[in-house]
């Protein structure tokens, strides 16, 4: 699918979706490309219906994260990345092999050590123009 339209129906069309982690992936890759477009506020807009959609799915928190280190709001992305370590952690205690790196992930941005590796590969990836700023009129 090379034809921006194309994806922007489609992702249309699965936001409308009653399959709720659908509808939750949908809001997730809007929240993105608005990021990458510099549109904060549609962004957080978009995480929002992701979230409600779905509020349990663990890429949001990664995604939540990303978000925050890329508008510089470091403190807020570590105490979120606690908030999510720990709920992966009481996932857990019933699924030895639940939440894959996505701990490490979460563990890295605490750290704050990896937090300006992330931030330079998001801005790389606008760099990179892939994709076009684009929304729902």
């Amino acid at each position: 699918m090379g034809n921006t339209a194309a994806k922007l129906e489609a992702l249309h069309r699965a936001t409308q979706s009653a399959a709720l982690p659908l509808k939750s992936t949908a809001w997730q890759r809007l929240a993105s490309i608005a990021a990458d477009a510099d549109d904060s506020k549609w962004t957080w807009e978009c995480f929002g219906l992701a979230q409600r959609a779905n509020p349990d799915d663990l890429s949001l928190s990664h995604l939540e994260v990303v978000l925050l280190s890329n508008e510089g709001r470091e403190a807020e992305a570590q105490s979120r990345a606690r908030f999510w370590l720990a709920k992966i952690e009481r996932q857990r205690r019933s699924n030895k092999d639940f939440g894959g790196a996505l701990p490490e992930f979460l563990q890295k941005v605490i750290d704050s050590a990896k937090l300006n590796e992330q931030r330079g590969v998001v801005q790389n990836e606008k760099r990179q123009g892939e994709n076009q700023p684009y929304r729902f009129a």
